[in-house]
C-alpha cells in the first residue's frame, strides 16, 4: 500500500508535468516563398509579400502555430494577406493593422509599445506568449521564438525574409504581443505599421 506522501509525489509530478508544458513549435514562414512572394502585399501597386511582408507573415505565423485558420484552412501568407486586403486589415495601401486578426476570434493584440525590459520579454516567452519585434533600425519584423538562457542580448527568432535566427535585444525597437483564447481588450489598438 502506499504511502499517502508518495501519493502526493506522484500528483505533484503529475500536475508539474502538465503546468510545464512546452510551447508550441512556432510555425516559420518565408515571405519570399515561390508560393505568395510575387503578389501584391495588400492594395499596394508597388510592394510585394517578398519586398515588404514582413510584419504581415509575422502575424501569420503567429495564426498558423496557433492553429488560428482563415476560411477555415491553416494561415498561410497568400491567404492572411487576402484576408487583411478585404476585411480593413492594411491603411495606406500595405500598412498592417496589428488588431485585424481579432475578427478571427480567439487571438486579440494585447500590448504595442515601444520597449519591454528584458526580464519581462523572458517573462512572456516562458509563458508561450506570442512577441513580434521591430528590428534593423525599424525596417524589419520578426517572431521572437526563444532566448539565450546564459545572454538576454540574444533572441532566436522565426525572420521572414533573412536566414537569421537571432537578433540581439538592444537592436529592438518595438514589441507585440497577441493574447490567444478568449478575445479580451488589447492594451493599446488601432496601431498599424
Amino acid at each position: 500500500m502506499r504511502s499517502f506522501s508518495s501519493c502526493l509525489l506522484v500528483l505533484f509530478i503529475f500536475v508539474v508535468g502538465i503546468c510545464a508544458a512546452p510551447c508550441p513549435a512556432r510555425t516559420w514562414y518565408a515571405q519570399r516563398s515561390a508560393d505568395w512572394g510575387m503578389f501584391p502585399l495588400g492594395n499596394s501597386t508597388t510592394e510585394t509579400i517578398a519586398s515588404a511582408g514582413c510584419a504581415m507573415t509575422s502575424v501569420c505565423m503567429v495564426l498558423a502555430t496557433y492553429d488560428i485558420p482563415i476560411n477555415h484552412r491553416v494561415a498561410n501568407p497568400m491567404n492572411f494577406n487576402n484576408y487583411l486586403t478585404e476585411n480593413a486589415g492594411y491603411v495606406s495601401g500595405d500598412l498592417i493593422v496589428w488588431d485585424a486578426v481579432s475578427a478571427l476570434g480567439n487571438i486579440s493584440l494585447d500590448i504595442y509599445q515601444a520597449n519591454i525590459e528584458k526580464s519581462q520579454l523572458k517573462s512572456l516567452i516562458d509563458d508561450c506568449v506570442p512577441v513580434i519585434v521591430n528590428v534593423l533600425g525599424g525596417t524589419h519584423w520578426v517572431l521572437i521564438t526563444d532566448y539565450n538562457p546564459d545572454d538576454l542580448n540574444i533572441w532566436y527568432v522565426n525572420d521572414p525574409y533573412f536566414n537569421y535566427d537571432t537578433y540581439e535585444y538592444n537592436g529592438m525597437i518595438w514589441f507585440l504581443t497577441y493574447k490567444v483564447g478568449a478575445p479580451e481588450e488589447s492594451h493599446q489598438v488601432g496601431k498599424s505599421w
